[in-house]
């Protein structure tokens, strides 16, 4: 349903208005700029009504505010009574919609000119959807075709030294009995190694051959799994320990879409890279309502840390895990965080 916001400091006008609209739309009011500026960083909002002359911040200013920090593709209609302050043509070349004049118009005329506006900003919609679907595709397409390529040349090398581990155990039977247990002990960790690699190499071929169609729901505790899985050797690089996750009731918990995998893995690639020392994730379901808890305890030593300031003093601002609010937000999951002196709580609902 299309959602209208009106921005009016005259309180009978904006009745007026909102009686006018609410004959066909959803509405919300703002008497000034500064509340239509909370009120539309709240709600989605598809067509905004504007005075020019307003308390606060002026409307020419809130109309760039919403194209250039909300949505380009919300559409603005203005209402005002002081031509002067900003002439009609000038603004049609500021893509405003439509240039009311207050007095020179009949509500019929506002409703037929809302009817418009709604037709064009479900094109302007369905057109950046189709625009994002085409690029998101083209994103994985790329990114999995550069992923397997990766895996198989580390693979040619790998099987080399899988060959070459294999020719050292064989001439173990030839050395002294002193040196045979050192080597030996030597193989047995180059060997290891090496399997953990082939793992790897294994995990990224499987991950980027799954298809994953629009609509297609996923389990909780795999999309976890499978995040940890990739995210754990880049942590004990870091020294980042990543604890057990703990799933209550994973049966009663509901599918995802399979794009939170990569919504979450991209979470937890942001999220190593600030100064914690482990990382714990909780998911559990309540009502209707799915949640997970990733709790990330702080290095003791931060205080001396000049980064830690930038990059925990106020989380959810930085820019460095800006990206995974877009996504989540996109897929239309609740995201928020809170941080204390030792540790840094994300809290995820869907």
């Amino acid at each position: 349903m299309t959602k209208v916001l009106i921005v009016e400091d005259e309180d009978n006008y904006r009745q007026f208005l909102k009686k006018v609209v609410e004959r066909k739309y959803p509405c919300e009011t703002a008497s000034d700029g500064y509340e239509a500026r909370k009120i539309i960083q709240k709600g989605n909002y598809d067509i905004v009504i504007h005075d020019l002359r307003l308390p606060g911040i002026q409307g020419k200013d809130l109309i760039h505010f919403i194209r250039n920090d909300i949505d380009k593709d919300i559409i603005n209609i203005v209402i005002t009574g002081y031509e002067n302050d900003w002439n009609p043509i000038e603004a049609t070349g500021e893509d405003i919609f439509y240039y009311f004049k207050k007095g020179e118009f009949k509500p019929e005329d506002l409703l037929k000119i809302l009817e418009n506006a709604e037709k064009i900003r479900k094109i302007r919609m369905d057109e950046k959807k189709n625009i994002n679907k085409l690029i998101n595709e083209e994103k994985k397409s790329y990114f999995s075709k550069l992923a397997i390529s990766i895996a198989h040349e580390i693979n040619n090398p790998l099987q080399s030294m899988m060959l070459i581990t294999h020719m050292l155990r064989e001439n173990l039977s030839e050395l002294e009995p002193k040196n045979k247990k050192s080597l030996s002990e030597e193989i047995d960790i180059l060997e290891k190694s090496i399997e953990r690699i082939k793992q790897t190499v294994e995990l990224i071929i499987n991950f980027n051959r799954d298809n994953f169609e629009e609509g297609e729901k996923t389990d909780i505790q795999w999309i976890i799994n499978q995040a940890i899985s990739f995210i754990r050797p880049i942590a004990k690089e870091k020294g980042i320990k990543i604890n057990k996750p703990v799933i209550q009731n994973s049966s009663n918990l509901r599918k995802l879409n399979s794009s939170h995998l990569f919504a979450f893995l991209y979470l937890l690639l942001e999220i190593v890279d600030f100064n914690i020392q482990d990382i714990s994730i909780f998911a559990k379901r309540e009502s209707e309502t799915c949640f997970i808890k990733i709790i990330c305890n702080l290095k003791k030593d931060t205080s001396k840390d000049t980064s830690y300031d930038r990059k925990t003093g106020d989380i959810e601002k930085d820019t460095s895990i800006s990206s995974s609010l877009k996504i989540f937000k996109k897929l239309g999951t609740g995201i928020s965080f809170k941080k204390t002196e030792d540790k840094v709580t994300i809290l995820i609902k869907h």
